[in-house]
């Protein structure tokens, strides 16, 4: 039972490791200003958007799709 109360005392909870990995990934996601969508660059560098994510303190990011279609309809003029 001490070890328990020294690993508490350290700080060496599971809880806060579990709040590390969380905030990382939360770094890896945007939302779009365009389409409000939440989106992501994976592994193979590929943008993957999800529609329906909170978006509560991301940051705010044109995603490659609305990136592209904004230079088409500028190419087109």
């Amino acid at each position: 039972m001490d070890w328990v109360i020294e690993s508490f005392i350290r700080g060496d909870t599971r809880e806060k490791s579990r709040r590390k990995e969380r905030y990382k990934e939360s770094k890896k996601l945007y939302v779009c200003q365009t389409c409000d969508n939440v989106w992501e660059i994976n592994v193979s560098n590929t943008c993957i958007r999800y529609q329906s994510f909170p978006t509560i303190g991301l940051e705010r990011k044109d995603c490659r799709y609305c990136v592209k279609l904004r230079r088409n309809n500028d190419n087109r003029k």
